[in-house]
């Protein structure tokens, strides 16, 4: 009957050593972390309008002008 409680005894403690492992390994694992990114990410560009081309004035693009003065004429 010695012989029966001994070798309960070895499997209660082989039981409780390997859930003590089993637990302490467990809690040892890093929290899930998100990966480092090798670059910084790039700041968002703010909304701006692209600039409207300058046509100058319609009206005074079409009117006549006297050619300059350059010395050409002499």
């Amino acid at each position: 009957m010695s012989k029966t409680i001994f070798y309960v005894v070895i499997v209660i403690l082989a039981a409780i050593a390997a859930g003590g492992a089993y637990h302490y390994f467990e809690a040892e694992q890093p929290a899930s972390q998100p990966p480092v990114a090798s670059e910084p990410p790039t700041p968002a560009r703010p909304d701006v309008a692209p600039p409207k081309p300058d046509h100058g004035n319609f009206q005074k693009r079409f009117q006549p002008s006297l050619p300059g003065t350059n010395g050409a004429s002499k």
